[in-house]
């Protein structure tokens, strides 16, 4: 995959240089990819947690409200066509 990649410049310790050298080395990638993978992650972590939170408070409100209607499981798409006309 092609991506445009904006280049920035981060400020680290040397000691936060080396370990990163070093992680890099191991892995056999550059100091760059090992920053562009963890900042990917991080996202999707944070990205997984707003996801889990939307699902927990749509869960919450499940069941506390009545419509009076009693097959509106079985035919919510009749009814939602017929409220939109």
């Amino acid at each position: 995959m092609n991506r445009i990649m904006t280049q920035t410049l981060i400020e680290l310790t040397d000691e936060q240089m080396s370990a990163l050298e070093n992680l890099a080395s191991e892995r056999h990638i550059s100091p760059s990819e090992i920053i562009q993978q963890e900042l990917e992650r991080l996202l999707r972590k944070k990205a997984t947690k707003i996801d889990s939170k939307m699902k927990e408070r749509a869960l919450s409100v499940a069941g506390r409200f009545k419509s009076g209607i009693h097959d509106l499981a079985a035919h919510h798409d009749e009814y939602l066509v017929e409220s939109l006309q």
